[in-house]
């Protein structure tokens, strides 16, 4: 509803103190909601009317993308906040109903799921909506022919289990980049 009144120029809103969760646990909406924000995000000049200019921007920004490599780091905060094992527990994050007929919660509704394919070794980041079925089992919505699907398919056709990561609160960059169809680079 936020987005769908605003007619490009809603506010962000960020909810701080929510009951039932721990102080510091927070959740934002909107953040895309506002031309200028996405433009923002983008690097683009703010001068725009309307989201599709950005998007045309975006677009012809992405056929002159340069590829960096990865740049792998031994400690950083990146590192400093990992839970396995049977201290996993998804619950202890803000995860709430996002729609009124939603049956379910979802953590994953602006997230970046990580996958990889187990031949190439190839790395995909996508954009999946991921409901939470318990506090260590989260389930994520990934339709045929992404390439999250292909990387699930092929570990499947091993017999071996698909390793996933689930990115929540990144820089709403890394969003725009992972819901993006980026061409396959080894």
């Amino acid at each position: 509803m936020l987005t769908e009144k605003s007619n490009g120029t809603a506010p962000a809103i960020l909810f701080d103190e929510i009951p039932g969760y721990a102080k510091g646990f927070r959740t934002l909406y909107g953040h895309f909601s506002s031309i200028k924000r996405v433009a923002l995000t983008l690097g683009l000049p703010l001068q725009h009317d309307r989201k599709v200019d950005i998007v045309q921007r975006y677009h012809q920004r992405m056929q002159n993308m340069k590829t960096l490599p990865p740049r792998f780091v031994k400690d950083g905060p990146v590192l400093q906040n990992v839970l396995e094992g049977d201290a996993v527990d998804v619950l202890k994050f803000p995860v709430p109903l996002h729609h009124e007929k939603d049956t379910a919660r979802y953590i994953g509704t602006a997230c970046c799921v990580m996958t990889q394919d187990p031949v190439s070794g190839w790395f995909n980041l996508g954009a999946y909506r991921s409901q939470v079925y318990d506090r260590n089992t989260v389930g994520c919505q990934i339709t045929e022919g992404k390439h999250g699907r292909i990387h699930r398919d092929k570990n499947f056709e091993r017999g071996q289990p698909m390793k996933v990561a689930i990115v929540c609160g990144q820089d709403p960059l890394l969003f725009m980049l992972a819901s993006s169809p980026l061409p396959e680079i080894s």
